[in-house]
């Protein structure tokens, strides 16, 4: 399949093909918003929002170039395994195990991976003391300044859980979590993402996701219903 079979098609009132997903019907009377091309590759994201409340959207997004290969094997062997939960915060604890496995699918992830889980592993000066900071700050020369600034910063998105699961038969990464200000660190958005292999035959696998995006907790837990619903119309290639 090339990239532009990731392009989506509409197939019906209401109905949207796109890659490996023959169709997914968006949820009656759900607005279409313009796509919002970029440059780079074949990039966009198609938004659709409630009539009364743009301020919540279900996105069709494809980043518009494939993930390395390497990467790619990863996360298609973690589809074809078991389907299990990678991480929860009311289960799972922050470990080796878990940071493995996050930090195996990072690529996939794309903006969700600056996360609390790999937070710790990939930006360790969050976490020192001073005297551990001095340390690190020697061992590093260079990248001082830049993880001092990501110290500061922390993670910008808070992982709620991950796991690999299945939609009407097909294996997808799903993620739920919120977007925090890096300034403020306050709570910004929610978001449940699922991370679908756009090309089964191509050595560097396209990511194609299919989310959901609202301002508040209150917005989230009214339109996750409507999104499972999405999710369940959807009929593979």
């Amino acid at each position: 399949m090339s990239v532009t079979g990731l392009l989506v098609e509409r197939v019906g009132t209401g109905v949207c093909q796109v890659g490996p997903i023959r169709s997914i019907k968006i949820p009656a009377g759900w607005i279409e918003g313009s796509g919002k091309p970029f440059s780079l590759g074949q990039r966009y994201v198609i938004p659709f929002h409630p009539p009364d409340d743009d301020d919540s959207e279900l996105c069709l997004f494809y980043r518009g170039l494939p993930i390395p290969e390497e990467d790619s094997s990863v996360f298609r062997k973690y589809l074809q395994g078991a389907h299990q939960v990678l991480f929860s915060e009311d289960t799972t604890s922050i470990n080796d195990s878990t940071q493995k496995s996050i930090t195996q699918l990072r690529e996939v992830l794309g903006n969700t991976n600056n996360n609390q889980v790999l937070s710790q592993f990939y930006f360790p000066a969050n976490y020192l003391t001073d005297e551990q900071w001095a340390e690190y700050a020697k061992e590093y020369g260079e990248l001082k300044e830049s993880a001092k600034e990501q110290a500061e910063v922390g993670h910008w998105f808070h992982l709620r859980r991950a796991e690999i699961t299945s939609i009407n038969g097909s294996s997808v990464l799903s993620v739920v979590g919120w977007y925090r200000d890096p300034k403020t660190h306050l709570r910004e958005s929610e978001l449940w993402k699922i991370f679908i292999d756009g090309d089964h035959q191509s050595p560097e696998c396209p990511v194609l996701e299919v989310f959901l995006s609202t301002e508040t907790i209150e917005q989230f837990n009214k339109y996750c219903p409507i999104f499972q619903e999405t999710l369940n119309t959807i009929e593979w290639q």
